[in-house]
């Protein structure tokens, strides 16, 4: 299922690696099986014939996109701040 999501978010390749690592080689045959489903559920007959139904993204959705990755995010540092007092070098408060 994931590796069909990515796919139809416009990925030509997923990576599996990690699942591999963690689930052992056997999960190859599941994600296999689990793209043969979603290819009948769907009625498509090769992955080929998926790839090329998927919609192709607009350029305000490309642009969207980018702009959501590249702006700049802001961080509120949620330690509190000490108080400015005027005072002396040792904390005197004058």
């Amino acid at each position: 299922e994931d590796v069909a999501q990515v796919v139809i978010a416009g990925a030509d390749i997923a990576m599996v690696t990690s699942e591999i690592y963690r689930a052992g080689p056997e999960i190859v045959a599941s994600i296999l099986n689990g793209l043969r489903n979603f290819l009948s559920l769907h009625q498509l007959n090769t992955f080929e014939e998926f790839v090329s139904s998927r919609p192709a993204p607009t350029l305000n959705l490309r642009r969207s996109r980018l702009q959501s990755m590249t702006r700049p995010q802001r961080f509120d540092d949620p330690t509190p701040k000490e108080p400015h007092h005027s005072g002396d070098r040792w904390g005197h408060l004058s």
